[in-house]
């Protein structure tokens, strides 16, 4: 498993930026969120799995599963559902199903969990549009201070920053891929 399709696509969106679009800035944003999404995913079943990243990656685990259809049926709660909230299960399931779990970078680190935090909260923002939706973007995004639509908070730059929101937000779904998939004698 790599990251290899996420940075790709990282790449594609930024290419086609155009600085004075907020909408484009949202739905780049949006996309990006879900492949980073997908890509955990991924990386938990392959993780969960026993397979390696491919920097040679292995966590050990606690638990062994024999094949993806138990790993889900688990997941699922032996349910048939289509789709499994797989960072749900990253947050309450993987200190459980690892010994050194992989996932602290985006659980423990406290930069990364805020970020984390701030990055879920806007796609809910910019997927949904709701009143909770815009509430909780005010006061995890904006700490409760005058609402400015999602596209011009990304190219809006934090005080004393010089890189905007979007940039901060895309280098750390970067940072935190590379560090999922590396080795920690390397990290």
């Amino acid at each position: 498993m790599d990251n290899v399709v996420l940075l790709e696509f990282i790449r594609e969106c930024n290419s086609e930026l155009i600085a004075d679009k907020p909408v484009l800035y949202e739905a780049y944003f949006l996309k990006i969120y879900v492949a980073f999404e997908r890509f955990l995913g991924d990386l938990f079943e392959e993780y969960c799995l026993g397979n390696s990243s491919s920097k040679g990656y292995v966590p050990r685990r606690k638990l062994d599963f024999d094949c993806l259809e138990q790993l889900r049926n688990v997941l699922n709660s032996g349910k048939k559902l289509n789709y499994i909230d797989y960072i749900d299960k990253i947050k309450n399931l993987s200190k459980n199903i690892f010994d050194d779990n992989p996932f602290d970078i985006l659980l423990e680190d406290a930069e990364n969990v805020t970020y984390f935090n701030q990055m879920t909260l806007l796609r809910n923002c910019i997927a949904h549009e709701s009143e909770f939706s815009k509430k909780k973007y005010k006061e995890g995004c904006l700490a409760n201070g005058d609402f400015i639509p999602p596209g011009e908070f990304l190219i809006a730059k934090k005080s004393g920053q010089t890189q905007s929101n979007y940039t901060l937000f895309v280098n750390k779904i970067i940072e935190i891929s590379e560090g999922l998939i590396t080795p920690a004698e390397e990290a």
